[in-house]
């Protein structure tokens, strides 16, 4: 409100106006008598009424407006109309009552310094209001009371300046008394409010609010609606509220059950003064609107800022159409089942979802977006929901707990970091930078396509334990993995980049591949191909698709594994080992080759056989058949397997060298059978030789290295019993000559 002035005329002179006359006795002026102003005008005189109480009574429809020093232990009271207390003056009062005689709406104009020693009272009858503009500055040290009898109604428009409740009591009451219909409101626009040392009471026995759409409030704590009759609003739209120790909440004083007690939260900031709560039961709605917005807008950010050290905890549900940003280094903990709509955005510090297990989420029904260097951890079950689940963008940390559904995640820049279950019900997990990862400790599980964009490299760390991704890995990029853990694929992955094993285990299962591109195996790392029983998977390595290993290959489980390499730099592993089941391998394969696995003081059983049925094989390396395994030659109409080693072979007591048809193959009367081995192989060591009882003249040649055999044509079975050849084997031991 703009700074009212007057217009004497204090010549004796009438000026006519139409058929009026205005003279010097038509306006007032303020008089003092009886320690009451009254009149209108201004009042320039400083008044120091010691302990005699005050009161201001100006004319109908005028205002009085105090430009000196008015200072009185006792009460200064406003009954009527409009009082100004003018700019760069100072005020001392007891009690300040602004209340209403006979004229509703009395309206009190601060400018000045006042400072209350005692008590600060809007309204005693009816409505009351006070304004608080720039440049003021108001303490109070008692009570500060909006309406202090039924049914009257006390507003506070603080516009700037400073206000300061200093008491430490429970007496700074918004809504004092019982006022159905009337709300008593304090009204912060801009300045600073600061009331540190007592809780602030909106709704104690009446209706009462707190409006905030600018300025800064420094409050110890709000408690909204107080008895069964309180009915308290908190409303932010705009500017600060810092909030200390004692946090926000609903409160019952006394018996019976508390009314009820809502808050409104727009465009605003949220601050922890102090680690606090919010709780106990009141409704809270993310409006997102700040005043100059109308009901058609979209809703807007409301933001809560922990600092460092700091935490501020919900536990009351949140709904509406707003969104929610968290910034500071401290933790904001939301534990209610929240319906909000808007995005929830982390720019810093952490988000902690712990609330019960339910289909509502902690964080709305929005998209959440987790910035660099900010975190979003899961403490319970399904705190992101399980209705409908979130979208998340990554560029921060992801913390998830057990049996976390989400809807897509893109993780740009960031980590999701878990030791639980994730499931994704939407298009998946997309990977969008070389520098995102995730990492495990635990049995994790990502039930989720993942789609690696951009060309990217991203790393999966499992440092302990195992990570199962329990989907198909897609896009032009590739991953890393690190950690000492192991990383099981089983999809059937179409990824085209890069695969590099740092570290730890990575492990293909049942239609599991690795990308079409290089895979290189790292001295700490180690690849797996496990495949059950029944199951086989053959795999082609040329051009770009190449597997170079300075650690481990296996093959584990009894199913088949079958390797085409197109030239023999294609597969390179300085060692791959068969640990059970079956491996073919045609071709070419640089590096040593190892059938069966000393485990615990025992070898495990493998089979393998060069070439994918009948073929030939070049290994650049060392070849062993340790004990309890086989080497499978295996021949059809048109010829048999060849075993080329170019390093050391060793075939150990207890292992087996197999012939047999190749399926599908029919034997040929006099067929003249020659499996070519590697010249350096003086002998078959220990090695059990068996082979079908219509191959005669077995024999074997170390210079060439063939083993021959012919095809007795007065032998060869019918095809109705080739099933039952292997109870005509001759079973030969060739011993070291």
């Amino acid at each position: 409100m703009a700074k009212l002035s007057k217009l004497y005329i204090t010549s004796t002179m009438a000026v006519l106006i139409g058929l009026f006359v205005l003279s010097s006795s038509s306006m007032a002026d303020v008089t003092f008598s009886n320690n009451t102003f009254t009149g209108s005008g201004t009042y320039s005189e400083a008044v120091d009424n010691g302990s005699t109480n005050l009161t201001a009574n100006p004319d109908n429809d005028s205002s009085i407006t105090f430009t000196n020093n008015l200072k009185t232990t006792g009460q200064f009271q406003q009954n009527s109309q409009i009082v100004n207390i003018g700019e760069s003056t100072n005020n001392s009062f007891g009690t300040l009552l602004v209340t209403n005689g006979s004229v509703n709406n009395g309206h009190m104009h601060i400018y000045g310094d006042v400072e209350v020693s005692s008590d600060f009272i809007v309204c005693n009858k009816w409505t009351a209001i006070v304004t608080i503009h720039d440049g003021a500055n108001l303490s109070v040290a008692g009570v500060a009371y909006l309406n202090n009898a039924k049914n009257s109604q006390g507003i506070v428009y603080q516009q700037g300046g400073t206000v300061t409740f200093t008491t430490t009591a429970n007496t700074v009451r918004f809504g004092h008394w019982r006022n159905d219909g009337y709300r008593s409101t304090y009204n912060l626009q801009g300045g600073e409010l600061n009331i540190p040392n007592t809780i602030t009471y909106v709704g104690w026995d009446g209706t009462g609010g707190l409006n905030i759409s600018g300025g800064v409030a420094n409050l110890k704590g709000v408690s909204i609606t107080n008895s069964t009759n309180g009915k308290g609003l908190l409303t932010l739209t705009g500017g600060t509220l810092n909030v200390g120790s004692n946090g926000v909440g609903r409160n019952l004083r006394g018996a019976g059950s508390p009314g009820a007690a809502t808050v409104n939260l727009g465009q605003g900031t949220i601050n922890a003064s102090e680690s606090h709560s919010w709780r106990n039961g009141m409704t809270i709605t993310l409006t997102g609107r700040s005043a100059a917005d109308t009901a058609d807008v979209p809703g807007g950010v409301t933001t809560f800022n922990a600092g460092k050290g700091k935490t501020i905890t919900i536990s009351d549900a949140m709904g509406g159409v707003g969104a929610l940003t968290k910034t500071g280094a401290g933790t904001l903990t939301l534990s209610g089942n929240n319906t909000y709509t808007g995005t929830t955005t982390i720019k810093e510090g952490v988000i902690i979802a712990n609330g019960a297990n339910s289909s509502t989420g902690r964080l709305g029904t929005g998209a959440v977006i987790i910035e660099k260097d900010a975190k979003l951890e899961c403490q319970k079950h399904n705190q992101l929901g399980y209705g409908t689940p979130n979208n998340i963008t990554i560029r921060g940390t992801f913390k998830p707990d057990d049996y976390t559904h989400v809807k897509d995640i893109i993780l740009e820049d960031g980590l999701i970091d878990t030791e639980y279950t994730i499931t994704s019900s939407g298009t998946g997990l997309d990977f969008g930078s070389r520098t995102a990862e995730v990492k495990s400790t635990g049995y994790s599980t990502i039930k989720s396509r993942m789609n690696i964009n951009n060309n990217a490299t991203v790393t999966i760390n499992v440092e302990s334990d195992e990570l199962t991704i329990d989907g198909v890995i897609k896009g032009a990029g590739g991953f890393t993995k690190t950690g000492a853990g192991t990383l099981t694929l089983s999809g059937a992955n179409t990824y085209t980049g890069e695969t590099t094993v740092s570290a730890g285990v990575l492990e293909l299962t049942g239609d599991a591949v690795v990308a079409n591109g290089l895979t290189t195996v790292g001295t700490n790392g180690t690849l797996v191909y496990d495949l059950a029983e029944g199951q086989t998977k053959k795999l082609e390595f040329s051009n770009s698709n190449k597997l170079a290993s300075t650690g481990s290959v296996y093959k584990t489980g009894e199913g088949t594994l079958q390797l085409y390499a197109a030239a023999e730099n294609m597969i390179d592993s300085s060692k791959f080992i068969v640990s059970s089941g079956r491996l073919d391998m045609m071709k070419y394969y640089k590096g040593s080759l190892e059938i069966g696995e000393l485990v615990d003081g025992a070898y495990t059983a493998a089979t393998f056989s060069p070439g994918n049925s009948v073929g030939t094989l070049e290994i650049t390396g060392d070849f062993t058949l340790n004990p309890g395994s086989t080497l499978l030659l295996e021949f059809d109409e048109k010829g048999a397997d060849s075993l080329i080693v170019s390093g050391d072979t060793e075939f150990a007591q207890g292992s087996f060298v197999t012939l047999a048809l190749a399926e599908g193959a029919s034997p040929v009367p006099n067929q003249q059978v020659s499996f070519q081995l590697s010249p350096n192989i003086s002998s078959f060591g220990d090695a059990t030789l068996s082979y079908p009882s219509y191959l005669v003249g077995m024999n074997y040649d170390s210079t060439t290295g063939v083993l021959s055999a012919t095809v007795d044509a007065n032998s060869v079975p019918e095809p109705s019993t080739w099933a039952l050849m292997i109870l005509g084997v001759v079973v030969l031991f060739l011993r070291k000559r």
